[in-house]
C-alpha cells in the first residue's frame, strides 16, 4: 500500500505541476507574474515540516476541512505546494529563450491563445516540461517530512514506512524496504531513460 500511495502521489503531482507550469512560464513575461512566481521557491527552500504544518492550517481553516486530514488529497496538496519550483523553473528557463516572433506570427494569422499555446509553444517546451515532471516524480516518491505530518490510516507513504520501521527498532525491515525503494528509483530512471530516446536531448538532467 505504501508503494502504491507513493507512486500515485508522485506521478499525480508530476502531471499536475507539469500541466500548470506551461501557462505560468509563458505568462512570466509580465512583471507581476515574475514577482509572484518567486514565491514558488519558498516552500521548497523551507523545511518540509513548514509545508506540512501550513497545509494543516489551511485545511482546518476551511469549512469541513477537518475531514481532509489524513487523506491522500491533503498529501497531494502539500506535494503540489512543495515541489512546484522543480516543475516550473526548467520550463521558465526554456520559455525565456523562445523567439517571441513565433507567437506574434501565430497571433497575426488569427490563432487564439489556446491554439498558440498547444501548436506553437508546447512543442519546443515539451522537453523542459518532461524534465520538470520527472524531477518532481523522482523527488516526491521517497518524500518523508511532509508525509509524516499528514498521513493517516491507509495513506502511509514509502518514506513514512521506512521511518516508522527504523524508529520502532525494526532496522532489518527498514533496510529491506529501503533496498526496494532504491530498486524502484532505478527502475523509474531506467524507464525514463528509455522513453527519452524519443524526445529531444536535454529532457533528462542526467542524459545529454
Amino acid at each position: 500500500a505504501a508503494f502504491g500511495n507513493s507512486l500515485a502521489l508522485s506521478f499525480g503531482a508530476a502531471l499536475l505541476l507539469a500541466a500548470a507550469a506551461l501557462p505560468v512560464a509563458l505568462a512570466m513575461r509580465a512583471r507581476i507574474v515574475r514577482a509572484a512566481s518567486a514565491g514558488t521557491d519558498l516552500p521548497y527552500a523551507l523545511p518540509g515540516a513548514c509545508t506540512g504544518v501550513a497545509a494543516i492550517l489551511v485545511v482546518l481553516s476551511l469549512p469541513g476541512g477537518g475531514a481532509l486530514y489524513g487523506t491522500l488529497g491533503l498529501i497531494l496538496f502539500a506535494y503540489l505546494t512543495r515541489f512546484q519550483a522543480l516543475a516550473l523553473r526548467p520550463v521558465a528557463a526554456a520559455a525565456a529563450r523562445l523567439d517571441p516572433t513565433l507567437d506574434d506570427a501565430a497571433r497575426g494569422m488569427g490563432a487564439g491563445l489556446l491554439r498558440r499555446m498547444l501548436r506553437v509553444q508546447l512543442p519546443p517546451l515539451a522537453p523542459a516540461l518532461a524534465a520538470g515532471g520527472i524531477l518532481v516524480a523522482l523527488t516526491a516518491v521517497n518524500e518523508v517530512t511532509v508525509s509524516s505530518l499528514l498521513y493517516g490510516p491507509g495513506t502511509q507513504t514509502l518514506g513514512v514506512l521506512v521511518f516508522g520501521l527504523q524508529e520502532s527498532g525494526q532496522s532489518p525491515l527498514a533496510a529491506a524496504v529501503s533496498c526496494l525503494a532504491l530498486l524502484l528509483m532505478a527502475l523509474l530512471m531506467a524507464a525514463a531513460t528509455l522513453a527519452a530516446r524519443r524526445l529531444p536531448g536535454g529532457t533528462l538532467p542526467w542524459r545529454p
